[in-house]
């Protein structure tokens, strides 16, 4: 009797386990998110492009479930600072320019963005602009520039923009962004002799390593 009392247990315990084991999972909550983050701010602590060297700082928010589009909004300062050459009263002169870029654009993630690498393509608009000074015109019979002028330049195109980042965690990434494009108008002026040359087709390109945040 004992012994088949023993044996009924066992069998209960047997199928409770049985059972246990093949439930299926209770499903997920209806706020569960699988996704990263939806929004990334980066700092570009070096970035390059035609109007000089400098630093940037980018806001991208993605627009889809999938996550795997995104507008980008960048913008960039840089200071060109280089060697002009030669004028009447001083030698080996050195002008400072700067330059503001603002680069909009759709980002495309072929394969999400929550991997450790991640590429993206895009295309983008740009419109840049800085200011213009230094020596220009002709030269005298020495060499020397003969005309300094203060001015401005304006640029307006688009590009084809590349990122590779790596997600270092799940917040943080580090990346390289680079884009190469045309300015299809572009605005000098010379505020010195008051002259404007506008309607110019330019090449224009961008290079910039980046740290981000996503929340």
């Amino acid at each position: 009797m004992r012994i088949k009392i023993k044996t009924a247990i066992f069998l209960a315990f047997g199928l409770c386990s049985l059972k246990a084991s093949g439930k299926k999972p209770e499903p997920l909550p209806h706020n569960y998110q699988s996704h990263s983050p939806a929004n990334v701010v980066r700092f570009s602590p070096i970035s390059i492009f035609y109007g000089g060297m400098g630093l940037g700082l980018s806001y991208e928010r993605f627009i889809d479930k999938a996550q795997r589009v995104s507008f980008n909004l960048p913008v960039y300062g840089g200071l060109r600072n280089y060697f002009i050459g030669q004028s009447r009263n001083t030698i080996g002169t050195v002008e400072n320019n700067f330059s503001i870029l603002v680069n909009p654009g759709i980002r495309l993630y072929p394969r999400g963005h929550s991997r450790k690498m991640v590429y993206a393509i895009g295309p983008s608009v740009f419109l840049s602009h800085g200011t213009e000074n230094g020596y220009q015109g002709g030269t005298d019979p020495l060499g020397n520039y003969v005309e300094y002028a203060e001015g401005t330049e304006t640029r307006l195109g688009s590009m084809i923009n590349n990122s590779l980042t790596f997600n270092i965690s799940p917040r943080f990434n580090v990346g390289l962004e680079a884009g190469v494009g045309v300015s299809l108008y572009t605005r000098l002026k010379n505020n010195t002799t008051q002259t404007l040359r506008t309607g110019l087709i330019e090449p224009m390109a961008l290079f910039a390593f980046h740290i981000g945040y996503k929340f």
